[in-house]
């Protein structure tokens, strides 16, 4: 996979990205074990507090005309699955937050497109 990266951060032609995957060593070990990432009832969450500006947010949001479009940007895949390799985590997403969802831009391990914001 991460030969893989470092031909599309060539193919791209990001120097100081393609410099990086090859010099650079996960900081963090992926583990075959995917039931090892799982959350405990000590984990749970409760959701972030509504920011003062919402409703200003949202219509920025939503001008940008972006939430739920096909997804064509390969540059966005490209920063997931480098990151992934990076910091060694098995879900990296590039997501967007609306009224009532949280819409992912880009994803990498994860099959899902979007959640509930609650």
């Amino acid at each position: 996979a991460r030969l893989t990266l470092v031909a599309e951060a060539k193919m791209l032609r990001l120097p100081g990205l393609v410099e990086l995957l090859e010099n650079s060593e996960p900081s963090l070990p992926v583990s075959p074990n995917p039931n090892s990432y799982a959350l405990t009832e000590e984990d749970t969450y409760f959701g972030a507090p509504i920011p003062k500006n919402e409703a200003e947010r949202i219509a920025k949001l939503r001008s940008l005309d972006v939430m739920d479009t096909k997804n064509t940007d390969t540059e966005y895949d490209l920063i997931t699955r480098i990151s992934a390799a990076i910091i060694g985590t098995p879900i990296v997403l590039v997501s967007l937050v609306a009224e009532d969802k949280q819409w992912f831009k880009s994803r990498c391990g994860l099959e899902a497109n979007e959640t509930s914001r609650a």
